[in-house]
């Protein structure tokens, strides 16, 4: 049980003179000296499929994930398998040399050895990908300028894009803003909503004059 195979090694087992074909299910150590307390057996026969569980291995690069400072994320390090008793392997490569950005691997998609099926859902996600430091510190950066390219702005247009439905256009309230531009020459007036836009606006172009 200490080789390759691990707890799917086939052991001879001798018992009252018997011999028996098992494979060790689970093994029960002491919990301060780390001896074997208990083993418990399972007979099997070596013709008919036995369920058992195997290492993942991850082999090949993922060029692209990485180029993209993103990382490989492996999310199942171990698979139950299907398969008769000589056939258990003692580990399962999965490669991810084709791995793309924000794509994943399912238990579906690895090679398995012939004579190997999954004994679980297929559509379980192996390895994903997921962004790294570099790549979501890049992103918040980007989103941080954008921001802070014209905060008014936003502000702004979506207030009086709220207020036009429900405002209503005077021409007897004098200007607030400087005549020279053209799509601010007069006020909004109706509700405090569209006296708060004409605030924001006031405050924000350059092109003020004095409010009497």
């Amino acid at each position: 049980m200490s080789g390759e195979q691990g707890l799917n090694s086939l052991i001879d087992l001798d018992a009252d003179g018997k011999k028996f074909l098992v494979m060790a299910r689970e093994i029960q150590r002491h919990p301060v000296r780390g001896t074997v307390s208990h083993i418990d057996f399972q007979v099997i026969d070596p013709t008919k499929p036995v369920v058992a569980e195997v290492p993942l291995h991850l082999v090949g690069d993922a060029v692209e994930v990485r180029h993209a400072d993103w990382e490989v994320d492996q999310q199942m390090f171990s698979l139950e398998i299907k398969t008769r008793p000589d056939q258990i392997p003692t580990h399962i490569d999965v490669d991810i040399s084709d791995l793309k950005v924000g794509s994943s691997i399912r238990i579906q998609d690895v090679i398995l050895p012939q004579g190997v099926e999954p004994s679980g859902d297929p559509s379980l996600t192996v390895v994903a990908t997921r962004a790294g430091r570099v790549a979501v510190a890049a992103k918040t950066a980007v989103g941080t300028q954008s921001r802070s390219s014209s905060p008014w702005r936003f502000g702004a247009h979506a207030i009086m894009a709220a207020a036009a439905p429900r405002a209503r256009w005077s021409s007897s309230v004098s200007p607030i803003l400087d005549p020279s531009t053209p799509d601010l020459a007069t006020t909004w007036v109706a509700t405090p909503f569209e006296w708060c836009a004409n605030d924001v606006r006031r405050r924000s172009n350059s092109k003020v004059v004095n409010v009497a």
